[in-house]
This record gives C-alpha cells, structure tokens and sequence, in this order.
C-alpha cells in the first residue's frame, strides 16, 4: 500500500482532499507505530520537512509571544515563547509533581485568538492555525478554548515529532534536541 493510500485511509473519505501523503518510510507503517499520528493525520495534513523547519524554527525577540502562568501562592509572571515547541512544552506540561498541592498549580494564561494568530503569520503553520481558528470560538468559555489549544497542538506535535524521527525533521544539533511528540499524545 503507497503512502497516499495510508493517509487516504487515516483520513477517511470526506478529508482525503486534505491530507498529504505520509512520507516517512513511504508505506504508512510509521502510522501504527507512533501514538497518535493516526489521529493527527486525519487532522492535519502531514507537514513536510521545509515546512516543520519553519515552524519550529527559533525566532527572534520581536517574533515572540508572550504567555502568563500564575501560581496562586507565588503570583504571575510572563513566559516568552521563541518557538512552536516552547509553545508546546508551556501548554502541554501537566505538572504532575504539583498535583494534590492546590496552592502550588500553575495556571496558564494565553489569548488563545492572539496566539492562533501568533501560529499563522509568525510561526507559519496555517494548518494549526485554521484548526485553532474553527475549534477555540471566541464564544467558548477560556478552558475549553485552552483545552482544545492544547489537544491541537500536541496533534500537530506528533507530527513533528514523526519527521524529526523519520530524518525529515529540522537541521540543528541532534544532540540537543529532545523529540517532539514525547508525551504530547497523552492529551
């Protein structure tokens, strides 16, 4: 079976228009194997290389978006995102070694339009961004909007995550880079 297969299976009959091939390994096997690229693929249209690189890519101080945590015995402070995966590594964390300990969660602000907004034109993943867009209505109470923000992106993540394992991720150090979709199919 050839990769346009798989994704015109994952995708199902109504989205097949949108999804692209899957291009790690070319027969789809990489679909069964990691958690969640299924989903995200009936999703998403599985980026490729040149646009994963952009998207992930660090950016400058002008380009950053700025997001709030607020710890209720502490008080709030900004977070600076410099790019998708700080983004992601910010909303997705669970806290866990704060569960139980009321006063010690973080709760974490953003302006979901303002950062759907942020991924379109900064980051330049208009795929996520539309899915933000149609799925986080303004008129939805803000943890709905947050959760939805963050089922999302930790999606969009796995599929990153995919071409950074398959070898058509971003270029850098590949020491230093952890993998994208470590635990972001857990949401």
């Amino acid at each position: 079976m050839s990769g346009a297969d798989v994704a015109e299976r994952a995708v199902g009959e109504e989205g097949a228009d949108v999804a692209a091939p899957f291009p790690p390994g070319g027969d789809g096997a990489m679909l069964e194997e990691i958690p969640g690229l299924a989903e995200a693929c009936r999703r998403f249209p599985m980026p490729d290389g040149a646009q994963a690189e952009r998207a992930l890519r660090e950016l400058s101080w002008g380009e950053h978006f700025v997001a709030g945590r607020m710890v209720s015995s502490k008080g709030g402070s900004d977070l600076y995102l410099y790019n998708l995966k700080s983004a992601a590594v910010f909303l997705l964390d669970r806290d866990q070694a704060n569960i139980g300990k009321a006063s010690d969660q973080i709760i974490k602000l953003i302006d979901v339009d303002a950062f759907a907004t942020w991924v379109r034109g900064t980051v330049g993943d208009e795929a996520l961004a539309d899915a933000l867009a149609e799925e986080c209505p303004a008129e939805d109470p803000y943890h709905d909007r947050l959760q939805g923000v963050q089922r999302l992106l930790a999606l969009r993540m796995v599929q990153y995550g995919a071409l950074e394992g398959a070898g058509g991720g971003t270029e850098g150090d590949e020491h230093n880079r952890a993998p994208l979709g470590e635990g972001a199919a857990s949401l």
